[in-house]
């Protein structure tokens, strides 16, 4: 057989051991073999008998066991230098290299070029050892099914042991050495593998690991290479498919996938990947086109009302959307003649004509159906001329002591909050009569009620009002003399405690109540029930069994005390205010419930000045330095005070307390019940983890956190949630404001009070804009939404992002009306 042709020779490079000294042992070995070579010839000869070689022989005998006796240790080291010199680096060690002769379609070897190894050097070698290749150097994609083999070649195979004289060559069989190689990576037990399969959208990506769910007995598995559409590809390529999408396999096995936009290939993909030891499966991926949103049809709408009637308009009815899609009423223009405004539990179009007009007027509505689909459509309001129609005068209640006189002040427009004229008149009270156990009568500018001495129970009086265009109307005003009536309470109904370090901690326990009656008969108990074991109060008395009762003295100071490491998800306390006639004959009584959170932390992590500093998802207290810092508390139960400077403070999931401090800072605090306190300065707050999140947050202002007169510190609140504030996991948010403001008081029945004083509300943009005085410094103003105002006297503004409070309390028009559906829906925190 003709040898293959060789397209490399491994040369030897020369090796030339010094010559033998004669006074070395290997001399006189080779001494030795001469003359025992010489013998036989000289027996031949005559020149030596037998008895002479058998004398010679002893003593050549002798010569050589005392010889390798003597020089044996040192005939080892000079044979072991020898090898080591052939094995060192530096061109004794030889490398033998793996070429194939050809690759199949799929890219796998045809077979190996054997290589010729020829000793170039004077003296006789042996190879000591050859080295298996990497399979990765043989196989690059995996081992390959039938294995290459080398024809049988003349000459001598190179081997362990092989000896070459100078000049003399052997081959290296490099097909068999892949071969041991591939032999060694598949062991003695198969791979399995089992197919793989994933789901994309149309220009998504998708990722996983295809060796998850495949394993080998023999050791781990990698990806050397995989396929698609008859193409092979190693691991680690990124292969890109027009109008499929690109994937990469990686060798440790994860796969990325991005899948085209607009995808157009077929369904499903299937991939093959193969593994070191040669075995393969699969690897299929579906990917899904998503639907077109169709936009919705929005259609013109006509509707009638009269003079000074706003109208609601269900503007849907005759909408359509061919996906189905539920569709909402986004936004409204105004009219020419009158106002519109979206209904916050309707949400349809409530379309108000100015006072006066008479016609037609319209205004426009656009509709969304969530998917980015919108359209437009015009509404047409017909405004009917009608002839005068009556006022509504509806019934008033008041409380007064026994034999303690009621007093209005006129020209008795406390009287007129609650009626109402369908034309928009303007109303005055023009008689008031028909007292009943009591009398009436005007002295210094008010009317006096005075009930019949002794008298104790329900009295009253009419009233009558008139629209200046001859419509009447007529109500009675009840008056409650000296009887026990419910009291106001107002109470903080997300409580959320948190604490550095494992000891026990304490907090504000906000609970404002007053009485309603003015006799000083009744008294205030209160009682709250639940309170789990172990909590204690710094005031009131434990009646045993989860219950505290408190006097009014006790709240404006009581504190919770919570032992050490005390932690609850969401624990209920039920406050009970009960006023009760001062002879026992009545009592009345109310009740709230407060949801409270606790946790603690014993994870403490400082910032420098101008620091950054990144929590984990521990419950940490978290201290910023005197410099501008950025804070992120991660998830868990945090604290987080930012210390002086200008800090950007955020919270991820869980219940935080973020405290703002000295500076303009930004405080977010994510998913969950958090209390920011922003702290003196401007700053910007959101409570919740973006519009929609339905749990309750707190925000705090203490006395000190205020500006100076006329120059207020203005803080922003963003995504402030107008529900009524429920427990900690549903309801809005809460403006806690006892602390700054300064001698304020709820009214009876939760009602204003002396509020106005200090709070004054004007719309701008959408925007609520609340002007605060601490010290109640508007007193004097008119106290109507959105007019002028003792400017000179406001310390703090608070601006509620995107919130209108009028619109959402039914068009208030005072800032008592506004104060009193806060305190009502338990969003408003005073003393």
């Amino acid at each position: 057989m003709t040898p293959l042709a060789q397209a490399q020779t491994i040369t030897v490079a020369p090796f030339s051991p010094a010559s033998i000294p004669v006074d070395h042992p290997g001399a006189l070995l080779l001494l030795a073999l001469a003359i025992a070579a010489s013998v036989p010839w000289m027996l031949r000869k005559g020149i030596l008998s037998p008895h002479r070689v058998r004398a010679v022989g002893a003593s050549l005998a002798a010569l050589a066991l005392g010889t390798m006796v003597f020089w044996g240790d040192k005939v080892q080291a000079q044979l072991q230098e020898l090898h080591q010199a052939f094995t060192q680096a530096g061109g004794q060690t030889l490398t033998i290299p793996v070429q194939t002769t050809g690759t199949t379609p799929s890219g796998s070897p045809q077979g190996f070029l054997p290589v010729v190894h020829t000793n170039q050097t004077a003296s006789s070698l042996r190879i000591a050892s050859i080295t298996a290749p990497a399979l990765s150097t043989c196989f690059p994609l995996g081992v390959p099914s039938p294995l290459p083999v080398t024809p049988a070649r003349p000459g001598t195979q190179c081997a362990v042991g092989t000896t070459l004289g100078a000049g003399t060559a052997c081959w290296v069989d490099v097909a068999q050495l892949c071969t041991d190689a591939a032999a060694a990576a598949q062991g003695s037990h198969p791979s399995q593998l089992q197919a793989d399969s994933d789901s994309v959208t149309a220009g998504a990506q998708t990722s996983g690991n295809v060796l998850t769910n495949d394993s080998d007995a023999d050791g781990p598995l990698t990806v050397a290479s995989f396929k698609y559409q008859g193409m092979t590809y190693a691991a680690g390529a990124t292969v890109p498919i027009a109008g499929y999408g690109t994937l990469s396999i990686q060798s440790n096995g994860d796969y990325t996938f991005t899948a085209a936009s607009p995808f157009v290939g077929a369904i499903p993909m299937v991939w093959t990947y193969v593994v070191q030891t040669g075995a393969s499966s699969t690897l299929s991926i579906t990917v899904s086109t998503p639907p077109v949103n169709n936009a919705p049809v929005a259609n013109n709408d006509t509707t009638t009302t009269d003079k000074g009637i706003a109208v609601t308009v269900a503007v849907l009815g005759n909408d359509t959307d061919v996906d189905g899609d539920s569709l909402l009423v986004t936004g409204v223009t105004q009219g020419a003649n009158g106002s519109v405004l979206i209904d916050a539990v309707s949400k349809n179009p409530i379309y108000t004509p100015n006072a006066g007009f008479v016609g037609n007027d319209t205004f426009t509505y656009t509709i969304s159906d969530g998917k980015g689909g919108s359209a437009t459509a015009t509404v047409t309001v017909t405004v009917n001329a009608v002839g005068n129609r009556p006022p509504v005068a509806n019934n008033d209640s008041f409380m007064t002591g026994m034999n303690v006189a009621l007093t209005i002040p006129m020209p008795l427009s406390v009287l007129l909050l609650n009626d109402t004229d369908p034309d928009g008149d303007t109303l005055i009270v023009t008689t008031v009569h028909s007292a009943l156990q009591g009398t009436l009568s005007v002295a210094g500018g008010n009317l006096v009620f005075t009930p019949a001495t002794g008298f104790e129970g329900n009295a009253s009086f009419t009233y009558t009002i008139s629209d200046g265009n001859g419509g009447t109307s007529t109500a009675t005003v009840n008056v409650t003399v000296g009887s026990a009536q419910a009291p106001s309470v107002v109470v903080q109904k997300a409580l959320v405690v948190n604490a550095q370090g494992t000891g026990g901690v304490s907090a504000k326990f906000p609970i404002t109540t007053a009485l309603v009656d003015t006799d000083g008969s009744e008294t205030l108990t209160i009682r709250l029930s639940g309170v789990p074991s172990g909590i204690a109060f710094n005031a009131g008395t434990n009646l045993g069994g989860g219950v505290w009762q408190f006097t009014e003295a006790d709240l404006p100071n009581l504190m919770i005390l919570l032992p050490g490491s005390y932690t609850t998800t969401n624990t209920f306390i039920t406050v009970l205010v009960t006023s009760t006639e001062a002879n026992g004959s009545a009592t009345a009584s109310v009740s709230s419930v407060v949801a409270m959170k606790a946790d603690y932390t014993t994870v403490n992590l400082s910032t420098t000045e101008n620091g950054n500093a990144t929590g984990n998802s521990d419950n940490e207290y978290i201290q910023g330095g005197s410099g501008n810092n950025t804070i992120n508390a991660s998830s868990g139960n945090n604290i987080v005070r930012g210390g002086a400077g200008d800090d950007n403070i955020s919270a991820s999931i869980g219940s935080d307390m973020l405290y703002g401090e000295d500076g303009d800072d930004t405080l977010i605090g994510g998913f969950g019940s958090d209390v920011l306190v922003g702290g003196p300065g401007n700053d910007n707050m959101q409570g919740g983890a973006g519009a929609g999140e339905n749990v309750v947050d707190v925000f705090v202002w203490n006395f000190g956190d205020q500006g100076a007169p006329a120059t207020p510190a203005i803080d922003t609140i963003l995504n402030f949630a107008t529900a009524a504030a429920g427990n900690l996991l549903a309801g809005g948010d809460v403006l806690n404001l006892r602390d700054l403001l300064q001698g304020e008081r709820v009214g009876p029945s939760n009602g204003a009070g002396n509020l106005a004083n200090y709070l004054h509300f004007v719309i701008s943009g959408g925007d609520t804009l609340i002007h605060i005085s601490h010290t109640g410094g508007f007193a004097s103003d008119s106290h109507a939404v959105g007019a002028a105002y003792s400017t000179a006297a406001e310390t703090q503004r608070i601006v509620l992002v995107g919130v209108n409070l009028q619109s959402l309390y039914s068009g208030a028009t005072t800032d008592a009306q506004i104060i009193t559906q806060l305190l009502n829906n338990n969003k408003l925190i005073v003393d």
